[in-house]
Formats: structure tokens, sequence, C-alpha cells
């Protein structure tokens, strides 16, 4: 509270992406919201919680976090047999997906 807060910083920049395409809570909420999808090395928590802690010679040069913006997809519920196909975006954008899809 009362800290800075970089704008550029990886978290900022997806919380408020996330802010921005939130799925408002109509009745007609979707089972899944989607979102990001990807990972965050142990090292990019690390360094996020104690800088400088990590060292810059890692012997690679993999990525530390990696998101993509899932839209759409197709959820399986194993317990209950179900799945679920969704487009987060307008029926007239992504109703041909979905009809594809099923």
């Amino acid at each position: 509270l009362g800290e800075h807060v970089d704008p550029w910083s990886p978290w900022h920049v997806m919380s408020e992406y996330w802010r921005w395409r939130k799925v408002p809570e109509d009745g007609h909420t979707p089972t899944f919201k989607g979102g990001f999808m990807g990972f965050v090395t142990y090292e990019m928590g690390l360094s996020t919680l104690s800088p400088g802690s990590v060292s810059k010679a890692r012997g690679h040069h993999r990525p530390d976090l990696c998101m993509a913006w899932v839209s759409k997809s197709v959820v399986l519920d194993h317990q209950a047999g179900v799945a679920y196909v969704q487009a987060l975006t307008s029926e007239d954008c992504d109703g041909l997906w979905i009809d594809d899809v099923v």
C-alpha cells in the first residue's frame, strides 16, 4: 500500500489487460472465463521478491515469463463427463468457430 507501482512490470500489465477484458457478471457468465495461460519460472518469482538475488549469467536465454491470452477454449470436466466449448468474444465473431468445433 502506498508503494510505487511500475506500470511496465509484467504483473501490472497483465492486471490491466485482464481488467479491461473482464467478463461482466450478468447472470450469463460462462462457466470458465479464460484469461492468461502460460508459465512463470521460479527465478522470475524469486527476482520479484528479492531483486538482485538471481544471477544474470544463468547459462540459457529462455524467458522467465511466457503468457498467452486465451479467448477460445475447449474445457473437459472428466468428473461430470461434460465438455464446454466457448469463445469469450461476441457471437458474431466466433459463432462459426464454435459451430466448427462442436
